[in-house]
């Protein structure tokens, strides 16, 4: 690793000039940038800036700064670095090429950003595109002709395991201790500049990976799902692209389907959640969103108005959307299938933990699929009918089928292979985000960034419908149009519908139950539900001229996996659940935990006995490994001590400080009320 204190100490001499095969496309260089920082968070403690202290308990209301001190920059294989984060502004002039736009790579562009804005913040950004405020996937800077794009949401993975999956080398993990009171003046020693170092070679492996596979680095795609979505393109033809963009459906349509989608469902019974259950069975339903891509019919038409009469005559050849009010609605069930927030308007809800148990009166815009699981489930007064929305259905074209096929097969196959670890692992997120393809909404990207700030397009009702209505319009016209945004609606209701009618038939003794997962006390038989899928899977290949045995491809060892089904999971000794995200497995090797946002090996804050995942249960520092992300605008200049007992004055504008922080285990109190009053 090279340190820089000039311009001319930077080789950037080579330029390999690429161009795409596109219209207006612009002149890049094929070669690979990457780019990483270091930074110090520091906390005003006793008039003091200090790291962060695990003895203070509270730092919400502590002032909070953020210093970079060292900056690396990777050029192809070679890697240089400075210390002083401004100078960075000249490296980027330096790299500049009028010529040839360049691309840098920033693994989790997300927070090299917020420090970057006091860099560019006299340059014009164009072309941002963000997930949400503060959340950059890619941009572009006019004046430098230089675009920075983020590799995490290229591989969904941190740079640790991203190295592990795409390269030989390995990140160095440990050498470097972030809660240390460093700047720019503080000696680093060879170990801790060998962590910097290899974070961007690390990261030069990965983007190589990805230009061998691309052929140029200007090819890569944004993300993991536009690497599927280019695969997809090639198995449509024009005519497909032409059909769905004239099968836009128009703001109001579109607004149902945006109200009408719903992710997959996830809760706990109300009878076991807080108890510790043994004996727990648990059985996994096989790839299942793409079980439903490839076995069911999904909207392909224009939306027309019908009555109730129509829905009961036309069920079976049309998809259907209602918006619909409910009155004097129970439960029959001790799970429940409503999800309150979904609710648009209601009178007396009483909850189960965000599900809804009964209430006066609910509204709601749900698919047909949702509508037969709520009668399945309720006891309904009465269904008063506001509007009903109906369109034709079919398969997706064969040739996406044939892909998805491929994509199993190929996953299937190479499972458990020695040296195939790489092929299995892109066919596995290959064929999730074919999902991910048929469920992204356009209406979700109203993130801007201008004039050095975040904002957001959507800031009341009007400006809300006029963005939608522009998307539309854009979309009437994309050639990326591979998917209409009610196959994900469908695909996902699709796939409720089948998670609950497992869930209803066995109600009482499922315990837990997550997207394509059941835990229940009985060791259920799936096997009704099984054939059905394998019926469906026969009628889907004879309709589109598949081949039955890829729906049931075989393993290395010779074991057949049909796709779809119901499988057993090793069963728990012992289980506990304090609701959706939040349980903990015991199994003859140890305890298992799950809790969304703590890290599987937390665990060891129960010491070994499940009865301690209960209320009140704190994940320390140590456990939790958890990190508050606190940022930081128009930071002042302050002046610290580092660890040499340097004094040094910060003037980054912008940053981020990282505090660690605990997790404490809770439900609320209208929940523990419920499941204190039932006893099993």
């Amino acid at each position: 690793m090279y340190k820089i204190d000039d311009m001319n100490q930077i080789d950037d001499s080579e330029i390999i000039y690429y161009k795409q095969n596109k219209r207006n496309a612009p002149v890049y260089s094929d070669i690979i940038y990457t780019f990483d920082i270091e930074v110090s968070s520091l906390f005003l403690i006793d008039g003091k800036w200090h790291r962060f202290n695990y003895d203070i308990k509270y730092y919400s209301d502590i002032d909070k700064r953020s210093c970079v001190y060292i900056c690396m920059l990777g050029i192809e294989d070679k890697v240089y670095y400075f210390r002083d984060f401004k100078f960075f502004e000249d490296v980027l002039k330096k790299l500049s090429n009028k010529r040839a736009r360049k691309i840098i790579y920033i693994h989790n562009l997300s927070y090299e950003f917020q420090f970057l804005r006091g860099i560019l913040k006299n340059y014009t950004i164009e072309n941002m595109l963000a997930t949400a405020t503060h959340k950059p996937i890619s941009f572009y800077v006019k004046e430098l002709n230089i675009e920075f794009r983020c590799s995490y949401r290229l591989t969904n993975l941190s740079l640790e395991k991203s190295a592990e999956k795409y390269t030989s080398l390995q990140k160095k993990v440990g050498d470097l201790d972030y809660n240390v009171e460093r700047s720019p003046l503080t000696e680093l020693n060879e170990k801790e500049l060998g962590y910097c170092e290899y974070d961007i070679k690390t990261l030069y492996e990965v983007i190589k990976f990805f230009r061998n596979e691309y052929k140029h680095t200007a090819n890569i795609p944004l993300t993991q799902t536009g690497e599927v979505r280019r695969d997809l393109k090639h198995c449509v033809n024009f005519g497909h692209i032409k059909k769905m963009q004239s099968l836009v459906p128009d703001y109001m349509t579109s607004c149902y389907l945006m109200q009408a989608f719903s992710g997959g469902i996830t809760h706990a019974n109300m009878l076991y959640a807080g108890r510790v259950m043994n004996d727990v069975y648990s059985s996994d339903e096989s790839s299942a969103y793409p079980t439903m891509l490839l076995t069911k019919k999904f909207p392909c038409g224009k939306w027309y108005e019908y009555n109730i009469n129509d829905y009961n005559y036309f069920k079976d050849n049309k998809c259907f959307m209602f918006h619909v009010k409910l009155y004097g609605i129970e439960s029959k069930l001790f799970n429940h299938y409503i999800s309150c927030y979904k609710c648009i308007t209601s009178q007396n809800m009483f909850r189960d933990n965000g599900r809804l148990v009964k209430a006066d009166y609910v509204e709601l815009i749900i698919t047909d699929q949702d509508f037969e699981m709520i009668k399945l489930s309720y006891n309904i007064e009465k269904i008063e009918y506001i509007k009903i929305l109906g369109c034709v259905k079919k398969y997706l074209p064969p040739d996406i089928l044939k892909y998805i096929l491929q994509l199993y097969k190929t996953k299937t196959e190479l499972k458990g292979v020695e040296g195939q670890e790489e092929f299995y692992m892109k066919s596995k997120q290959k064929i999730n985000s074919v999902f991910g393809c048929a469920v992204t909404s356009i209406f979700n990207q109203d993130t801007i960034y201008q004039f050095n700030e975040w904002d957001t397009i959507i800031k009341d009702n009007v400006s809300k419908r006029a963005f939608i209505m522009q998307k539309l319009e854009e979309q009437k016209h994309s050639f990326s149009t591979i998917f209409l945004y009610s196959t994900g609606v469908w695909c996902t209701a699709y796939n409720r519908a089948a998670l609950w009618s497992n869930i209803a038939k066995n109600d009482k003794y499922v315990v837990y139950y997550d997207t394509d997962s059941i835990k229940s006390l009985n060791d259920f038989d799936y096997s009704e539900y099984n054939k059905k899928i394998i019926e469906e899977c026969i009628a889907s290949a004879n309709e589109n001229g598949l081949n039955i045995n890829d729906f049931k491809p075989k393993t290395i060892k010779g074991i057949e996996k049909q796709l779809g089904i119901f499988e057993k999971e090793e069963k728990a000794n012992k289980f506990i659940t304090l609701g959706a995200k939040k349980y903990c497995a015991e199994y003859d090797d140890g305890l298992h935990l799950t809790v969304s946002g703590v890290r599987k090996n937390a665990v060891s804050a129960l010491n070994g006995d499940i009865t301690n995942f209960k209320k009140g249960l704190i994940f320390d520092y140590a456990a939790a490994q958890k990190n508050i992300h606190y940022y930081v605008d128009n930071q002042e200049a302050f002046t610290f001590i580092d660890v040499d007992g340097n004094e040094y004055t910060c003037n980054d504008e912008y940053g981020i400080v990282l505090a660690p922080t605990t997790y404490k285990l809770g439900i609320t109190e209208e929940y523990e009320d419920l499941i204190n009053y039932y006893e099993v």
